[in-house]
């Protein structure tokens, strides 16, 4: 697997939709910690490249392994001796560090900016260094899912349509799902009287979550890897640890699935 992993770091440093979402990440780090205004930490923004990492990460994998299938290379693999899950593990790793390194192209600017210009961090090192952590999960989660859809999928075209619109559908999602969370248990009208506007008592909310609804619509979008990039984005993280764990679950459940159906498919 380490020729596998060795031949397709070539392939993908010389990949330009690689570079050019380096080059994307990096002008959003830069654009942001260069002109944003009132951010009392670098905490504030640190962690924004959580979102756009999540649709790069899946046109740069559909592309990037879908040119296996086009151009026939996968097929060269397997006949010369390496085995199917050797290859599926290999572009696993090969996605995961193309998420990394397309972060870090948003992380180095704010951090070299940022620093200057902003400040510190308000949080504990130790604080930074977990949610960071978290988010590397994050990205393995991101690259497994899309790593399965390129692996199952032999038309390119139908490989990008796929990864894109399916990160489209978990930000809708997870949007949704903030919004439904986000609903005040209460909430006070208006009332046109003789002297004026006033507003009424607090009245319930009928629009509010309560109990089980709000747990599931919760367990949705702390699940949901586009609703922890929300979360990141926001620093509105409430369960830190379950969201590493939820992230590593469906990297398992991606990958085993994405293994057992590849090792069935028909490749002629």
């Amino acid at each position: 697997m380490n020729k596998l992993i060795h031949a397709g770091f070539k392939r993908l440093f010389i990949n330009k939709l690689f570079w050019l979402s380096c080059a994307a990440m990096f002008a959003i780090g830069t654009c942001i910690t260069a002109f944003i205004q009132n951010v009392e930490s670098i905490d504030r923004i640190f962690f924004i490249y959580t979102l756009p990492a999540g649709l790069l990460i899946a046109a740069v994998a559909s592309m990037f392994i879908g040119t296996d299938y086009s151009d026939g290379t996968l097929r060269n693999k397997l006949i010369v001796g390496h085995k199917r899950s050797d290859i599926y593990f290999s572009n696993l790793i090969l996605t995961f560090a193309a998420g990394i390194i397309i972060c870090a192209a948003y992380i180095v600017p704010v951090l070299a900016i940022g620093l200057i210009r902003i400040g510190g961090f308000s949080i504990e090192t130790k604080v930074v260094l977990g949610l960071f952590g978290i988010t590397v999960a994050l990205i393995a989660a991101f690259a497994a899912i899309n790593n399965m859809i390129s692996m199952l999928s032999k038309n390119k075209a139908t490989t990008v349509i796929i990864c894109l619109i399916l990160f489209i559908v978990l930000l809708l999602a997870a949007m949704f799902c903030n919004a439904k969370l986000d609903e005040p248990e209460f909430e006070t009208g208006i009332v046109m009287t003789a002297n004026g506007i006033e507003f009424s008592d607090p009245v319930p909310n009928p629009r509010y979550l309560s109990g089980v609804k709000r747990d599931i619509c919760q367990f949705i979008y702390d699940f949901n890897p586009a609703g922890q990039s929300m979360m990141f984005t926001n620093l509105s993280m409430v369960h830190f640890w379950q969201l590493a764990a939820y992230s590593l679950i469906i990297v398992v459940i991606t990958t085993t699935a994405g293994i057992i159906v590849f090792k069935r498919k028909d490749l002629n």
